[in-house]
């Protein structure tokens, strides 16, 4: 190994310790003095240079104390210099990370459309789909490179799939496609082993009521409740859920639970109203209501002026 005045390692490590102590003109200096001794055929040192750039522009607490010439169109230098002198697959992807950073997103897609028809990797089509997305294209385009980033693998698919299972599920919501999206989460919950939170089955359980699968919508509403059962919202959530499949004493119990997590939820007495209308108990059904109607439940008093007209 070279001694360090000729190590390229030892240059880059030294330059980056300068950086993070935001001596940034040393750092530049060190990174200038092995250049003019090397040629700027010294990619990894250009490179380093350009990601210590980019890390340092991404970093919001560092901004402003950047020297200008620290700038993404620099490091955007830097690493065409370093491709230019070593061809490389990590060159390029970094060169579209700095193009994406600067809302260049179209040259950005083009690089990364390109690596991937040399280069099978489930990344450059998850940072292609990103590209799409931030330029606002075809969900249908967006939906054809996640599908191309999950092909990548095969079933039984390995746990660096999540990612882009839940990637195509969230486009797949998007274009509406619940069912579809649903079953990428399942995968996606299987590959998680147990480390997720209440919001993915609360949202889980949102996109399995609007396409009716009521069954699993009550298993996911009941793991987030466990997760966190202080949450008024999911306990409503729940008791809205009993209430479509007419399991209005469910429904009731649920609201009951929820106001005593929160005593002023409208939506705990507008549901309870609601199952005891279906009971044939009007009466009671408008004490609930009104109640709603008291904490801001606009709905509320469309469904009292229904009841009356009954």
């Amino acid at each position: 190994m070279l001694a360090f005045p000729d190590s390229a390692e030892g240059h880059i490590r030294k330059a980056e310790i300068l950086a993070n102590a935001q001596r940034y003109s040393e750092a530049d200096a060190v990174y200038d003095n092995y250049l003019k001794r090397h040629g700027n055929q010294c990619e990894d040192v250009l490179f380093s240079r350009a990601r210590l750039i980019y890390a340092c522009r991404q970093d919001a607490s560092r901004v402003t104390q950047l020297p200008e010439n620290w700038s993404l169109d620099q490091a955007l230098v830097y690493v065409r210099q370093a491709n230019a002198a070593s061809p490389s697959v990590g060159y390029r992807m970094h060169e579209a990370e700095i193009l994406y950073a600067q809302k260049n997103y179209a040259d950005a897609l083009s690089i990364y459309k390109d690596l991937a028809t040399k280069e099978r990797n489930a990344n450059l089509y998850a940072y292609a789909c990103m590209c799409l997305e931030a330029m606002d294209s075809p969900k249908e385009e967006q939906l054809a490179m996640a599908d191309s980033a999950v092909a990548c693998y095969q079933k039984p698919y390995p746990t660096e799939a999540a990612q882009y299972l839940y990637l195509r599920s969230t486009i797949k919501r998007s274009m509406n496609q619940m069912r579809e999206a649903v079953k990428d989460l399942n995968e996606y919950e299987h590959l998680m082993q147990g480390r997720l939170t209440e919001q993915f089955y609360y949202e889980r359980m949102q996109m399995e009521l609007s396409t009716r699968m009521y069954q699993q919508a009550i298993d996911d509403i009941n793991k987030a409740i466990q997760l966190n059962p202080r949450e008024p919202v999911y306990r409503a959530e729940y008791a809205a859920l009993l209430y479509r499949i007419n399991e209005f004493e469910s429904s009731i119990q649920q609201c009951e639970e929820t106001l005593a997590l929160e005593p002023n939820f409208p939506d705990a007495y507008r549901i309870w109203g609601l199952c005891l209308r279906r009971q044939g108990n009007s009466a009671a059904a408008k004490e609930k209501l009104r109640e709603a109607q008291e904490l801001g439940d606009e709905l509320a008093a469309k469904l009292i002026e229904e009841i009356d007209k009954e």
